[in-house]
């Protein structure tokens, strides 16, 4: 009976913990927590980051009037339906194919990240680009922004203007890769016979076994 019920409570954490993880946006999009896990993930490769603003949600009535709790809660579906696009967006085939990864930062939480020596978020939410810890610039020097709450649409189009060709250049560099290690593959399972069954590998199972056996000559 114990045993039984310790597997229903933890069957019911795993489902509370898989429900808040996708409404909270994590899973495929990384949440950075500090200035020196943002600076660790951005130097991974092509990164978009959505610099947003929540924070805590006023437990008490005397941190917030109702006006202000309910204003927190439309700002929180707003930037849980953001962090939905991100996740959605790491699905997509050529993000995929091309490493892009995404992270999510709350500025309210880390607001030392607003401000870096390369580039300034000024309102939120921001969606940045970076390759390799440097953001993505515009013609004019300027770090590339999506501002405000995009569409979809909107979100890919700045991704596939900015860094699209660096991304497609990914996708074929891996599928020459995997075309070739493919060629590899079917070189060594054509020559498998001989090397292992073949013409004496080495003289176990050859042409005939009796013959180029352990020693010369007829034994088993």
């Amino acid at each position: 009976m114990k045993l039984k019920k310790i597997f229903v409570t933890l069957c019911a954490l795993s489902m509370v913990t898989i429900t808040y993880s996708r409404r909270r946006g994590f899973g495929d999009v990384k949440r950075i927590t500090s200035e020196k896990s943002f600076e660790k993930y951005a130097r991974k490769g092509l990164v978009a980051v959505l610099f947003y603003e929540q924070g805590r949600k006023p437990r008490r009535r005397g941190d917030a009037t109702e006006q202000e709790r309910k204003a927190w809660d439309v700002l929180e579906d707003k930037n849980d339906d953001y962090l939905a696009m991100l996740k959605a967006a790491s699905d997509r085939y050529l993000y995929e194919e091309g490493d892009l990864s995404f992270a999510a930062v709350d500025l309210a939480r880390e607001p030392e990240l607003r401000q870096q020596a390369d580039f300034t978020v000024r309102t939120t939410p921001t969606v940045m680009l970076f390759n390799f810890g440097i953001p993505i610039r515009d013609s004019f020097g300027n770090p590339v922004q999506l501002t405000g709450f995009a569409t979809q649409s909107d979100l890919y189009n700045f991704i596939d203007s900015n860094v699209g060709e660096k991304l497609k250049e990914r996708k074929e560099e891996k599928a020459k890769i995997r075309k070739r290690k493919l060629e590899e593959a079917k070189i060594r399972s054509y020559y498998a016979p001989y090397f292992y069954w073949g013409y004496g590998y080495p003289y176990y199972w050859g042409w005939g076994y009796p013959y180029y056996g352990y020693r010369w000559g007829y034994w088993w």
